[in-house]
């Protein structure tokens, strides 16, 4: 496991990030929130959603966490930007939550645990600030449902995530985790698991550019190809040819992408 996170800030990723929306991610969850609840987003980032938790349970509280202080900032400046006055954010581990037991009403974590070896802690410190009842929205990555329309031959764009999710896996990580939800919640105790899917959708000229920005400033830059090529799961060989392809892809008339994610509710008994 590297020490890093392999998907690092690139100002490109942090644009996808930021444009994340609490109307598109969290659709599934949206029916449970109310006012006056106390939620809790693990992994908040840049806070787009999280702002957006905070406005759907006003006057309740929102706490937002990241492990990373660059993002608490962000999000912070987020609530402030957007006049958000319930929300409060602050550095903490999520494997360790800084939270007393059953302080929250609803806990949410969208496409975070996939980054983390260790699955099990976290969802059992979830559901230890979690009341008894509180809810737990969960939204991660189906990797190997990743979607690029038209797929130039003979080497699709689509490759080029097949590539990460192969490194991600190499790292400890779990690229298929949005397919694996129900299990790892029955396995940590949580009941009434419902489970749904959604698809993240670049299509058109600005939402298209941010995928393709992504490829640009980091799939193929050396934070990638490097483990990428140590772990074996491509060489710079497929790294020159992908990006080839790619660039057909971005300049095809018609040309969408789309990230799958698998999404669950589940309930601490």
């Amino acid at each position: 496991m590297t020490d890093s996170y392999i998907m690092g800030y690139s100002e490109a990723y942090l644009r996808i990030l930021s444009s994340r929306s609490t109307a598109d991610t969290c659709r599934y969850l949206m029916p449970c929130l109310k006012p006056g609840l106390r939620v809790l987003d693990v992994g908040c980032g840049p806070g787009s959603i999280s702002a957006g938790l905070a406005e759907a349970i006003r006057p309740g509280e929102l706490h937002g966490i990241d492990i990373d202080p660059s993002q608490v900032e962000m999000a912070a400046q987020e609530a402030v930007d957007r006049g958000v006055t319930n929300a409060k954010f602050s550095v903490a581990d999520l494997r360790d939550l800084p939270f007393e037991d059953s302080s929250f009403d609803v806990v949410h974590c969208n496409d975070t645990l996939a980054f983390i070896p260790d699955t099990e802690a976290p969802l059992n410190e979830m559901k230890r600030v979690l009341k008894s009842g509180g809810i737990l929205g969960w939204r991660e990555m189906i990797m190997d449902l990743f979607m690029t329309y038209p797929d130039p031959d003979p080497h699709p764009a689509s490759q080029a995530y097949a590539i990460f999710a192969d490194t991600l896996e190499a790292d400890d990580g779990h690229p298929q985790m949005g397919k694996e939800l129900a299990e790892h919640l029955d396995q940590a105790g949580f009941a009434n698991i419902r489970m749904s899917a959604s698809f993240e959708v670049f299509a058109g000229t600005e939402r298209l550019k941010l995928l393709y920005d992504l490829s640009e400033q980091w799939f193929f830059m050396p934070d990638v190809q490097i483990p990428a090529t140590q772990y074996g799961a491509a060489t710079p060989r497929m790294f020159e040819t992908l990006k080839q392809s790619i660039e057909r892809w971005y300049h095809a008339t018609g040309a969408i992408g789309a990230f799958a994610f698998g999404e669950a509710l589940a309930v601490k008994p």
